[in-house]
């Protein structure tokens, strides 16, 4: 009941999402519904139509002959972004006028996840320096589900049990509320960094080295959907007093998947008194489907492995 739903000010997501969309035509706007299956329901029979397969509504708007699609049921999703449940391949535009037809519906952009550390080793062995956090997209609307209902002290705080004798000492953040923007995070820290036999030791890429492989099956009978492609991207650099030295920094190296539907990189370089290392690993594809499994989990696997290397 639409009517109801607007004069309430409440309704489900079809009554809301069809509200948007007769507002878009309202505004001489080319705007129609497109009926979608949730990622949760399954996909619908591309074969033939049929309603039981279908259980959500999203509004679809051409504008200067760019496609959007749009969802007014999440506040923290931004214009032209769905929320990650609508991602599931295609759905079903409805036009009143014409037939029906199926159209894809896979983001264009890659969700960043990149970390910038710019660090610098004291004489006494503890390093300071500022880490520099920044998400788009799909990212960022999970960063911000995390942390906007936390004060600055619990942010830090759940930061700093992440990581052994890390100390933050200073957080602030950019465009929480602006959802148009990417979520910016800026840490100050300190490193209690202890000696062992001369020798201090660093893992230069944060939190990826708690990451683990999610693929555990030996097989898999249907596709990989990861919804949307992905890119993390950590620069590190460490500056060293005159009188140190860098004994072993991560090796550079790549690994590919074929056409290029995955990657990782790594690139070290040592200079006098400083060691730069900078990784990348994006997922360039959505949808991989069971015969590209294996290769999939081992790229997991062994880019894991780099990350954790001691």
């Amino acid at each position: 009941n639409i009517k109801e739903a607007v004069s309430e000010k409440v309704g489900n997501v079809s009554e809301i999402n069809i509200s948007l969309t007769n507002a878009l035509i309202a505004t001489k706007l080319n705007a129609e519904i497109v009926m979608i299956s949730t990622r949760e329901n399954g996909f619908p029979t591309r074969l033939y139509p049929v309603m039981s397969d279908f259980n959500y509504i999203i509004s679809k708007v051409k504008i200067n002959d760019k496609t959007y699609f749009l969802d007014a049921t999440d506040k923290l999703v931004s214009f032209g972004i769905l929320p990650f449940r609508c991602l599931n391949s295609y759905g079903r535009a409805i036009d009143f006028q014409n037939p029906s037809d199926w159209i894809d519906i896979i983001p264009e952009n890659p969700s960043k996840n990149d970390l910038l550390g710019i660090l610098k080793l004291q004489e006494n062995g503890i390093i300071t320096g500022k880490i520099k956090k920044l998400t788009t997209l799909y990212e960022a609307k999970e960063r911000r589900e995390e942390v906007t209902p936390l004060s600055n002290d619990a942010i830090i705080s759940k930061f700093e049990n992440n990581f052994k004798n890390i100390k933050v000492i200073s957080y602030k953040n950019e465009n929480l509320k602006d959802i148009d923007k990417p979520l910016i995070e800026y840490f100050e820290i300190s490193i209690e960094n202890g000696d062992i036999n001369g020798m201090h030791y660093l893992n230069p890429f944060f939190e990826n080295s708690k990451m683990s492989n999610p693929f555990k099956q030996e097989d898999r009978l249907y596709p990989v959907d990861f919804g949307y492609t992905q890119s993390n991207t950590i620069l590190f650099s460490l500056e060293l007093p005159p009188n140190f030295k860098v004994v072993s920094a991560p090796e550079s190296q790549s690994l590919s998947l074929e056409q290029n539907a995955g990657n990782f990189t790594v690139k070290s370089a040592i200079e006098s008194f400083k060691v730069t290392v900078k990784s990348t690993f994006t997922i360039n594809k959505s949808l991989f489907y069971n015969n590209e499994y294996a290769s999939l989990k081992e790229l997991y696997k062994q880019t894991i492995a780099i990350y954790n290397t001691p």
